[in-house]
C-alpha cells in the first residue's frame, strides 16, 4: 500500500494536495518547488517521509489497529519531533491513515504533553489521492 502511494506522492501537484487540501497546512505553493519523498523502513511501523520545502516534515502510515497504542504514538510523535529539529525543519506532522483508526482522545493528550505547537497529528479515514 505505501509503495503505490510512493508512486503518486513523486509528483507535486499530489504532494501539493495532500498536505494544504487533506492536512489543511496554509504552506505558501512556492515552498512545493523543492519536496522529496522517500520510503522508510520504521520500527515498528514503515512510512512515507516528506520533506517540503525545507520546511516541514510529514510521516504518513498505514498502521494495523492492533499495534496502536498509547505508547506507540507518543514514540512516534517524538521520533518524528527529533527527525524535525536534527534536520532544522520548522514543522512535523504524523499522519495515520486507515479507516480502522479512529482518534482517541488520550492520543490528544499525548501529543498535548510534547509541549510543542509546531508538532501536528493527523487521521485520515483514506488515502486521499487514491
Amino acid at each position: 500500500m505505501l509503495r503505490s502511494w510512493l508512486a503518486r506522492l513523486s509528483e507535486k501537484d499530489n504532494v501539493q494536495a495532500l498536505v494544504q487540501d487533506a492536512l489543511g497546512c496554509a504552506c505558501p505553493s512556492t515552498v512545493f518547488d523543492h519536496f522529496q519523498v522517500q520510503y522508510m523502513q520504521g520500527d515498528p511501523v514503515p512510512f512515507i517521509q516528506i520533506i517540503v520545502g525545507n520546511r516541514l516534515l510529514l510521516h504518513l502510515m498505514h498502521p494495523d489497529s492492533t499495534m496502536l497504542s498509547q505508547e506507540l504514538i507518543l514514540d512516534l510523535l517524538k521520533k518524528g519531533r527529533n527527525e524535525r529539529d536534527r534536520r532544522g525543519l520548522n514543522r512535523f506532522r504524523l499522519v495515520l491513515v486507515g479507516s480502522h483508526i479512529s482518534p482517541r482522545k488520550e492520543w490528544e493528550e499525548e501529543l498535548s504533553s510534547l509541549k510543542d505547537s509546531k508538532v501536528h497529528l493527523h487521521f485520515l479515514p483514506e488515502f486521499p489521492l487514491d
